[in-house]
């Protein structure tokens, strides 16, 4: 379960923050493998999207993930209620915005997103019978490559479409090096 704050302005034009929570269980994760018209399941559709540098492709899908995931969790942590009034509510204030608008920030924010909201128990085998690519599944530690900004300038277009293609399957990260100090 991911727990977030999000700030926004209301439509009070008065600044809010508000504690959000998103969760997929594993019955909605393969439900939504499922619902994937690819053969190779999310992991397949995320990498075509992004080797494609389909950008309305991919809004889409956060935009689908994130109402998917939301909802109220109960004070006792034993209920996480998800239905059409709580995602009303949502969608009808300044939150649901500023969430997408953060998630779809930077690719960052959108790894963590998708590995926050799924499920902490997933196994490796249940990862790969939804036909989760394991690699992005935040129970399994994989050496991650590591690209600086450096490389990531010199890249070609289709270089760095593969780079964020490895980037969101979880099995590279960005490393941002400290501004150089002048002695």
């Amino acid at each position: 379960m991911l727990r977030k704050i999000i700030r926004y302005t209301g439509f009070d034009d008065l600044p809010h923050e508000e504690e959000c929570y998103f969760h997929l269980t594993k019955a909605e994760l393969v439900e939504f493998q499922l619902s994937v018209n690819d053969e190779e399941g999310m992991y397949g559709h995320i990498q075509k999207i992004v080797e494609e540098e389909n950008r309305p492709e991919l809004i889409k899908l956060f935009k689908e993930l994130l109402l998917m995931s939301y909802g109220k969790r109960s004070e006792s942590g034993r209920h996480f209620v998800k239905n059409e009034k709580i995602l009303e509510e949502f969608q009808s204030t300044g939150v649901y915005s500023a969430a997408l608008i953060e998630i779809l920030s930077s690719t960052e924010s959108a790894i963590e997103f998708y590995r926050g909201i799924l499920p902490h128990d997933l196994t490796e085998e249940e990862a790969k019978a939804s036909g989760i690519d394991p690699k992005v599944t935040p129970l399994i530690v994989v050496e991650k490559e590591k690209i600086n900004e450096k490389e990531l300038r010199e890249m070609s277009g289709e270089e760095l479409g593969k780079a964020m293609t490895r980037i969101a399957e979880g099995s590279a990260e960005l490393v941002f090096n400290p501004p150089e100090q002048s002695q």
